[in-house]
């Protein structure tokens, strides 16, 4: 049993979630019983899963965020609000993400008001 937690202490270490799936189901077929050892590793092979996953998510959101400004200095309101929603569906709660938005709200309202304008401005003339 020792041998196959080793192992997978080893799989967890870079983050190979399958190989320590593995060595733990291989200490779990030689544990009598419930083996404390293999029940720790499991634990901690769910936390570190977790972890890693909302290590990813930060990184992804991050990603759409700086996405999401570039699309401003490109005026693509499209992308911008695109970025803000895809990150508000990672986490509603996210201040810059709801920030972005906001300002595309008030920019595509702004484009619209002087797309408007000018029309005014061309039937007249």
């Amino acid at each position: 049993i020792d041998e196959f937690l080793a192992a997978g202490d080893q799989c967890l270490s870079s983050n190979d979630f399958d190989c320590a799936a593995q060595q733990l189901a291989l200490a779990a077929s030689l544990a009598v019983g419930s083996d404390d050892r293999v029940v720790a590793f499991a634990q901690l092979l769910e936390k570190q899963k977790i972890e890693v996953t909302k290590q990813k998510m930060e990184v992804r959101k991050q990603e759409l965020l700086v996405e999401g400004r570039a699309c401003r200095s490109l005026e693509d309101y499209i992308c911008m609000r695109t970025s803000a929603e895809s990150i508000l569906e990672l986490d509603p709660n996210h201040a810059p993400a709801v920030e972005l938005l906001s300002e595309v709200d008030q920019l595509e309202r702004a484009a619209r008001a002087e797309s408007q304008a000018k029309k005014r401005n061309i039937v007249i003339q």
